[in-house]
C-alpha cells in the first residue's frame, strides 16, 4: 500500500488531501457538538443546520486552497506550514461561525465555533505531519560515497 501511495501522480495525492480535509471537516463539526453537548448530536430536525454541516467542506476547502495547503507536498511540510494551518483553520472557523450565527440557527453556540477551530487546527496539523513521519521513515536512502575521505567514512 505505502508503495502505491508514493508512486500516485501529484494531482491524485492533492486529491486525495483535499477528500480528507472534506471528511475531517464534517467530522470535526459532529465530534464539537458532541463535546459542547455530552452526548451525540445528530439534528435531523433542524434542516438548516444539517445543510450547514454537510456544506463545511465547501467552506473550508476553497480557504485551504487559498492559502496554499494543498501545493506543498506533504514530505517537506515544516513548522512554517503550521502558521499557514492555523491561519487557514481560523479563517475556515470565523466564516462557518459567522454563516451560523446569521442565519440564526439555534443549537449552534460560540462554544461550538471554538471547539471547532481547535480540533479543525489539531486534526490538520496531527493528520499533514502523521503522513510526513510515515513518508520521511520510509524512504530508501542510498548514497554513492567516493572520493570523499574522512566525511565519506563519517556518512557510511
Amino acid at each position: 500500500m505505502f508503495q502505491t501511495l508514493v508512486h500516485l501522480s501529484r494531482t491524485k495525492k492533492q486529491a486525495l488531501m483535499v477528500f480528507f480535509d472534506a471528511f475531517i471537516f464534517i467530522l470535526i463539526i459532529y465530534l464539537a457538538f458532541w463535546i459542547r453537548l455530552g452526548y451525540f448530536f445528530h439534528p435531523a430536525s433542524n434542516y438548516e443546520l444539517l445543510t450547514l454541516i454537510y456544506a463545511s467542506p465547501l467552506i473550508g476547502v476553497p480557504i485551504f486552497f487559498s492559502f496554499g495547503l494543498y501545493r506543498e507536498v506533504i514530505r517537506y511540510v515544516s513548522f512554517r506550514s503550521l502558521w499557514f494551518i492555523v491561519q487557514a483553520a481560523t479563517a475556515y472557523a470565523l466564516s462557518w461561525g459567522l454563516i451560523i450565527f446569521m442565519l440564526g440557527i439555534e443549537p449552534a453556540s460560540r462554544s461550538v465555533i471554538l471547539i471547532n477551530w481547535a480540533l479543525t487546527v489539531l486534526f490538520i496539523v496531527s493528520s499533514r505531519f502523521f503522513v510526513r513521519w510515515f513518508f520521511t521513515g520510509k524512504e530508501d536512502n542510498n548514497v554513492v560515497i567516493f572520493g570523499a575521505g574522512s566525511a565519506g567514512r563519517q556518512l557510511s
